[in-house]
């Protein structure tokens, strides 16, 4: 019983780090963090891995614009078990990990001082409303709705958006999305510094 409760407080303790360092990387946010691993401290000792982590982070804002949320979800962790003899959790290597931030039509519309209304697919302004292009380069988010003007957003910081983004349109909202196979900075950075 003990040992549960000593591997619970760990958990949570290594949960409460990663989340304090993901709000030093991208200031003026909050973030969560939940580790999915029981027991946490005897997996990690015996094989150097977690199956799932999840972080949660709000406040992130781009510019004018507030995002809603940015959902990180980080598959097959392998850390350095070298590294936890010394008491800090190194991450080496994940299988996979996805992003999605989502920003509401009301961050919009806050934003741009307009009243924005989103479709699936389709973009509201100035009273027409036309299907709409999404473009998305290496630092904006283009909303093309010919022929209005087209709207440019910049990208979330590549700390929590580290791969190249998809975006979609749908009603209320707009969804990027990416996954990679390298550790987002964040969490990279959050982890060395444990």
């Amino acid at each position: 019983m003990v040992l549960g409760v000593a591997d619970v407080v760990v958990r949570h303790t290594v949960e409460a780090d990663i989340a304090k360092h993901i709000e030093a990387q991208v200031p003026g946010t909050s973030a969560s963090v939940r580790i999915s691993s029981w027991p946490f401290v005897g997996r990690l000792a015996a094989s150097g891995t977690v199956p799932d982590l999840r972080a949660q982070v709000s406040g992130v804002k781009i510019g004018p614009f507030a995002v809603d949320s940015v959902d990180i979800v980080v598959q097959d962790i392998k850390v350095s078990r070298s590294d936890l003899a010394r008491g800090k959790v190194v991450l080496k290597s994940i299988r996979t990990a996805a992003i999605e931030a989502v920003i509401s039509q009301q961050s919009l519309d806050s934003g741009l001082g307009l009243p924005v209304t989103l479709g699936a697919g389709t973009v509201g302004l100035a009273g027409v409303q036309a299907a709409a292009r999404v473009a998305v380069s290496s630092d904006r988010l283009t909303i093309s709705v010919p022929p209005l003007p087209a709207i440019t957003l910049p990208l979330l910081p590549t700390a929590l958006l580290p791969c190249s983004a998809n975006a979609v349109i749908s009603v209320g909202q707009i969804t990027l999305s990416c996954t990679t196979s390298s550790i987002p900075p964040a969490l990279l950075a959050a982890a060395a510094a444990g």
